[in-house]
């Protein structure tokens, strides 16, 4: 009876698949990319393992029977994000479970891509000036108002910018923090300039009094 059982144990060890194990051999973890760039993904499992389903970002990888690898191309935006951006792959084995893998990649702006001028949005921009001890609520809605900057680049492309200064010509009107949010201050008009390396563009204010 003892055969039996350790007979039934080996048979379920080497018949059942219980966890399989998968990793991306390419590209590297923290690898540098650059905007539009096209990567081919790479996945491989142990050997002798058969995986139902390995998914990149929800979309199957073509499997290849010969190298035993999960293949993919994916694209980096050419006016996405730079920095560390990460995908998933994820693997299914027959059982339904899932195994998720994380690659992070880091990405630069192509050498050869200049910026060539500044999108500045809105300008002029118009608040309101309202009076002490008015709601916040109100003031972040009527006083307030986030300065958008995008660059517009040799190759054509607009991109969102982070990095800028912001600086304002009269800080009685409107003062403006370092992330670009304008809030005014007094009524008049003034002038913020927004600046991304040698480049800059500078943004009407106009602040009026507040009207219910």
């Amino acid at each position: 009876m003892k055969l039996i059982i350790i007979l039934l144990f080996v048979f379920i060890m080497l018949f059942t698949h219980i966890a399989f194990a998968l990793q991306i051999i390419t590209p590297k973890e923290g690898q540098i990319v650059y905007q539009g760039d096209r990567l081919t993904v790479i996945a491989k499992s142990d050997t002798g393992e058969n995986w139902k389903e390995v998914l990149i970002e929800a979309v199957p990888m073509s499997y290849n029977f010969l190298t035993k690898e999960y293949k993919a191309e994916i694209e980096i935006p050419r006016d996405g994000t730079t920095g560390i951006i990460s995908f998933f792959v994820a693997g299914y084995d027959r059982d339904g479970k899932e195994l998720l893998l994380t690659r992070s990649l880091f990405v630069k702006l192509p050498p050869n891509v200049l910026l060539q001028s500044l999108i500045v949005e809105p300008n002029p921009l118009f608040l309101d000036k309202l009076p002490a001890g008015s709601d916040p609520d109100d003031v972040s809605v009527f006083g307030t108002r986030d300065i958008s900057v995008k660059g517009v680049y040799s190759d054509g492309v607009k991109r969102k910018l982070t990095g800028n200064t912001y600086t304002s010509s009269n800080e009685k009107v409107v003062t403006v923090s370092s992330e670009g949010k304008a809030t005014a201050q007094g009524i008049g008009k003034a002038t913020i300039t927004v600046r991304n390396g040698k480049i800059s563009v500078d943004v009407r204010v106009i602040v009026d009094p507040y009207k219910e």
